[in-house]
């Protein structure tokens, strides 16, 4: 039975590479779980919406119809790609401006020490007064 499931989830896989778009960098935060169980009559899918880096599991029962296979795989996997995008999105906005706020504070501390003129002015002054 093992083998018989694994040769299963493989030819689908296979076949239904590009509708699954298995080449996609999501696929690394899925696990695919194939059960024999009888009591297992729909795929089912885990995940926390509120950490999607923690990835998928997708608990497929042997033997399903394939079309209704790719459509829910495929509708689940798109959700957790865009929730990976909006959480990688906020996250890129929020180091954003903890960076410029860092430059605004040094401008800032950098001003108040800034001389006036120039670096050598002090000098440049007591060459040319002696003369």
């Amino acid at each position: 039975m093992k083998k018989s499931a694994f040769h299963w989830i493989a030819n689908f896989l296979l076949v239904n590479f590009m509708e699954l778009r298995l080449h996609s960098l999501v696929w690394n935060k899925i696990t695919l779980l194939v059960t024999a169980d009888e009591a297992v009559e729909e795929p089912q899918v885990f995940w926390d919406e509120a950490a999607p880096e923690q990835g998928m599991g997708l608990l497929v029962p042997v033997g399903m119809d394939y079309d209704i296979l790719v459509d829910f795989i495929y509708e689940n996997v798109e959700n957790l790609e865009l929730a990976l995008e909006e959480r990688s999105s906020r996250a890129q906005t929020a180091a954003k401006k903890e960076q410029q706020r860092l430059r605004r504070a040094k401008r800032e501390k950098k001003g108040g020490q800034r001389r006036r003129g120039h670096f050598y002015q002090d000098e440049v002054n007591a060459i040319f007064r002696n003369r």
